[in-house]
């Protein structure tokens, strides 16, 4: 609820051009029908599709089994190296910084 909150506020507002939130739409990630539903209002297929998460609630997880291409970031938190290893699993591209999410985005049709 938090993230709703004080979206507009946030550096990444203007970076999108539509976001869904759980607590709008009452499904939770993993849940895949949050992230078909995402893919449904923007009209796009999963292959041309990324997520972009911390990884936290198994989020990675929900967007591959639908899909997507995975993005972990730590831009904003890093964690143990434990916590890093099991979200790796289902992440496509790691990151550090939301710079390099430019280069996760090339070959995405």
């Amino acid at each position: 609820m938090i993230d709703c909150k004080y979206w507009q506020q946030s550096p990444l507002a203007s970076l999108f051009d539509d976001v869904i939130f759980s607590c709008d739409v009452g499904i939770l990630k993993p849940d895949k029908e949050i992230y078909e539903l995402a893919m449904a209002h923007l009209n796009v297929k999963p292959e041309a599709s990324m997520f972009v998460g911390d990884g936290g609630s198994s989020e990675l997880m929900g967007a591959k089994l639908v899909g997507m291409r995975t993005v972990f970031t730590e831009a904003l938190e890093v964690k143990s190296n434990a916590k890093r290893s099991l979200i790796m699993e289902y992440a496509d591209y790691h990151i550090k910084e939301f710079s390099e999410l430019v280069t996760c985005w090339k070959g995405i049709d």
